[in-house]
């Protein structure tokens, strides 16, 4: 953990333009594996096959309502089923100018391990330049949380961006046929407008087409800093 005490700033600033934007596409599926990441990015790239070459571009793992503030991974039912419901999207984090390359996914049909998942129109979401960003998964190539925020630190001070307030949460196995993928979540925060963005736009680490290194907007952490 890294944790920079600095006057506390507004939690959410206007969106700005830029050229990389989520692409979120309607569904119909009932149900994924809880495990789908590598699956589902399969499946996308049969049809969206520029998405693996793409350094910008890269796809969310579906995920219903979370628990403990999206830290608490939702653990499905007996048979390792997440049950979606009609407000669950499919997104896409892209460069605007492959939007029309994205909306060839529209229409599709993908197959998921035995489930299958219709694919609708997309509807283009600006990022926000929210102050605290969190990813779900980022590749850890260490095993321990020390050594991994010190690479986050490497790679915000790459980026240009001044870490002030790093959390990492739990730890995740993706499995995929080559080698199972350990990740670890995390939660930055004290972000400036420009860094969110930064950060949003280029993510931390490798394979963005399984949904690592990309941050999304969270809800700050004034409270756990009071504590």
């Amino acid at each position: 953990m890294l944790w920079l005490e600095e006057p506390e700033e507004d939690e959410i600033q206007p969106a700005h333009q830029n050229p990389i934007l989520d692409y979120a596409y309607r569904i119909q599926c009932h149900c994924l594996p809880i495990e789908h990441a590598y699956l589902l990015a399969e499946a996308i790239m049969a049809i969206l096959p520029w998405i693996r070459d793409e350094p910008n571009a890269g796809i969310h793992s579906i995920h219903v309502a979370d628990s403990g503030n999206g830290w608490i991974r939702p653990t499905g039912n007996g048979n390792n089923l997440l049950h979606l419901s009609r407000r669950t999207r499919l997104l896409l984090r892209l460069p605007k100018s492959l939007l029309p390359k994205a909306r060839e996914l529209e229409g599709s049909t993908l197959f998921i391990d035995g489930n299958t998942l219709v694919v609708g129109k997309g509807q283009e979401k600006p990022l926000l330049a929210s102050s605290t960003l969190f990813a779900r998964y980022i590749v850890d190539e260490y095993g321990e949380e020390t050594r991994f925020v010190s690479y986050l630190v490497d790679q915000l001070q790459h980026l240009g961006i001044r870490p002030r307030k790093i959390l990492c949460g739990r730890s995740h196995v993706i499995p995929t046929p080559e080698a199972p993928i350990h990740t670890r979540s995390a939660l930055i925060a004290e972000l400036t407008p420009e860094e969110s963005l930064q950060l949003q736009q280029n993510g931390i680490g490798q394979n963005h087409q399984l949904g690592c290194g990309l941050f999304i907007p969270h809800k700050g952490i004034a409270p756990v800093s009071k504590a």
